[in-house]
């Protein structure tokens, strides 16, 4: 049968099919309904986990998108979400569980190879190594093993959601789209947000003074990254003079309003960044006349994001928020003189242990720098995220970091440089200039690899970078295949 038969057999097809497999599941709804508030969930949740094995690019966009919309913070706005993260396992993790699953059958049944996600292909397996490093380290100076698979856990879920994103977004198309869904799911944010500040429901900034009552939009690091580069893609489309369709136009004062009331100082001045290197890449200077002033930009934002002390809790209004950004304002900051203790405690600690590090499960000492208070769990933590993987994995890890945020902002750069669709080259500058921006943010907030959400989320976009490598730059694709239309028109 040719084509043309299939397409008018498609078209006149009866609807019986359908409609019959549709009236099957309302009754086997029905009828679990009627089974139980137990059995009837499992059965659900297990047909479920069915379908994401069988579909695992649905399992994927649930992962993602569920990562992005469910807030793992309890006195946030919606605290219910959190127990989406209850664990382990955790729905999300049973997600992304039957996500490989299904990707590694799919394999098989295709009788395909598995794609890598090149170039992150080094700089993980080093990441990989490091991790054994850090814990073999960990065990011989009696460090706590229950830390090492907290540390696991966020490693873990980077290296895999890499995988599975670069194997699932096989064509120029899905890699289109999937950066268009990452644009909405910034943009639903930043209307959440909002919506929920407006009503005065959230994680409050302070307890009591003139300013009870005031919330802030979103705790976490993973909304405010995914926002984050939904604006500096909109700054960089004006900059490139491409065309903005209307959905932009209205929604980016919101996302920009969310992620202000956010009040994390590390993302405004990653913003700023952002900003300021879409500005000079654009401007079309090149080579060296590039090199200083992108150098000054860097050091300076370094300089203003490490002297404004720590992002993790926030007392008081917009303006007072702003105006702690000098460094003559920490003195009074009780939380940023506790990290300025932190980073003097750790330094002195991966100065006694300058190749190795502590090693993974072994809390770093504050005996010659006392801390102002003492928070849960805060000695196997360190807020300058270069530093957290020094004192973690030793040299080995320091280099896998640096490695891997340095191969991403390339990549992105290049696909900025070298596609052919323009919305293609939007979206590599904004995730190039957001990238750069995240290395200033992670000074006073380590989350690549170290928060579960987040590093879902990086996860994400080295896969989709590595597959936007292939897919999205014409020299790649011609030597096999016509590159068809963009996407983006």
């Amino acid at each position: 049968m040719n084509r043309a038969a299939a397409a008018v057999d498609r078209r006149v097809a009866p609807p019986w099919p359908a409609l019959g497999a549709l009236g099957a599941c309302v009754i086997t709804g029905a009828a679990l309904v009627m089974i139980g508030p137990i059995v009837g969930p499992a059965v659900v949740g297990l047909l479920g986990i069915l379908l994401l094995i069988r579909r695992p690019g649905i399992g994927l966009a649930v992962l993602l998108v569920s990562t992005v919309l469910f807030e793992d913070d309890p006195f946030g706005f919606l605290p219910i979400t959190a127990r989406f993260y209850e664990g382990p396992p955790s729905i999300n993790e049973v997600v992304m569980a039957t996500a490989a699953v299904g990707l590694l059958l799919d394999l098989g049944i295709r009788h395909r190879v598995p794609i890598l996600p090149e170039p992150f292909t080094l700089p993980l397996a080093l990441l990989g190594l490091a991790f054994v490093a850090g814990t073999v380290n960990g065990h011989f100076q009696q460090g706590d093993f229950s830390e090492v698979l907290w540390v696991m856990r966020p490693i873990g879920y980077m290296v895999l959601v890499s995988f599975l994103v670069v194997n699932l977004l096989g064509d120029r198309r899905k890699v289109w789209l999937f950066a268009a869904g990452a644009a909405l799911l910034a943009v639903f944010k930043g209307i959440e947000g909002m919506v929920f500040w407006v009503l005065g429901t959230g994680r409050p900034l302070e307890e009591g003074g003139a300013f009870a009552g005031t919330v802030l939009t979103y705790y976490e690091p993973t909304a405010n990254f995914i926002m984050l580069l939904f604006l500096l893609a909109g700054a960089g489309a004006l900059m490139m003079r491409v065309p903005l369709p209307l959905w932009i136009k209205l929604t980016s004062p919101v996302v920009l309003a969310a992620l202000v009331l956010a009040f994390r100082r590390n993302f405004w001045i990653a913003l700023c960044l952002g900003f300021l290197l879409t500005i000079m890449l654009t401007s079309g200077i090149r080579g060296r006349r590039l090199v200083f002033p992108t150098m000054v930009v860097l050091l300076a934002s370094i300089w203003i994001a490490i002297s404004a002390g720590g992002v993790s809790y926030v007392q008081g209004p917009l303006v007072e928020r702003a105006q702690t950004l000098a460094p003559t304002k920490l003195d009074a900051r009780k939380q940023d003189a506790y990290r300025l203790q932190e980073v003097k405690n750790v330094l002195l600690e991966l100065k006694n242990h300058p190749i190795a590090g502590l090693g993974l499960g072994v809390p770093w000492s504050a005996v010659d720098n006392p801390l102002p208070e003492e928070h849960d769990g805060g000695r196997f933590y360190t807020h300058v995220v270069v530093l957290h993987y020094w004192l973690k994995f030793g040299l080995l890890g320091l280099a896998a970091y640096l490695w891997l945020m340095a191969v991403a902002i390339l990549t992105a750069i290049r696909i900025w440089r070298f596609s052919d669709g323009d919305w293609f080259k939007v979206a590599g500058l904004a995730t190039a200039t957001g990238l750069v921006g995240l290395m200033v943010a992670e000074t006073t907030g380590s989350y690549t690899g170290v928060d579960y959400r987040f590093s879902v989320i990086m996860g994400a976009v080295i896969g989709w970078l590595a597959a936007a490598r292939v897919h999205a730059i014409p020299s790649r694709t011609l030597a096999s295949a016509p590159t068809p239309a963009d996407p983006a028109g």
